[in-house]
């Protein structure tokens, strides 16, 4: 499922229209394929993985975003927790920038997700991400 991420750059046909902006398409697909990778759930956490910790790409908030949830949502949280410590601080910080904005509303939508927040402001990189959120 991690191919999809960059295929289909172009919208077909009758949605060009829609999407015309550059990089629009392909945000919306990764978008949604993101969504059904939360709500598949537990068996996503290998192809999640291989996002966060692979290569610098957009998509690594993504992935952050929905570990993050999947955490709140009681799968795995202090696995998901200690990894993501790790990780984070050797990120580049636009992946974890693009992380904390989704989280930011989530956070602000669902009380779940305050102890993972509380975990990851502790981290410096994400603790300056999310101070650019703020409400």
């Amino acid at each position: 499922m991690s191919l999809a991420f960059h295929s289909e750059t172009e919208p077909p046909e009758e949605l060009k229209a829609r999407f015309s902006g550059l990089g629009s398409w392909m945000a919306v697909r990764q978008f949604a394929i993101f969504e059904i990778l939360y709500a598949i759930g537990e068996p996503s956490l290998p192809v999640l993985w291989r996002v966060v910790l692979g290569e610098y790409d957009w998509t690594q908030g993504n992935a952050i975003e929905i570990l993050c949830r999947l955490a709140a949502d009681g799968v795995q949280p202090t696995v998901v927790l200690d990894e993501l410590k790790k990780a984070l601080p050797n990120m580049r910080e636009e992946a974890v920038y693009y992380a904390a904005g989704p989280l930011r509303q989530h956070a602000n939508e669902d009380d779940r997700m305050l102890p993972i927040i509380d975990e990851l402001v502790k981290l410096p990189v994400f603790a300056d991400a999310w101070a650019r959120f703020k409400n």
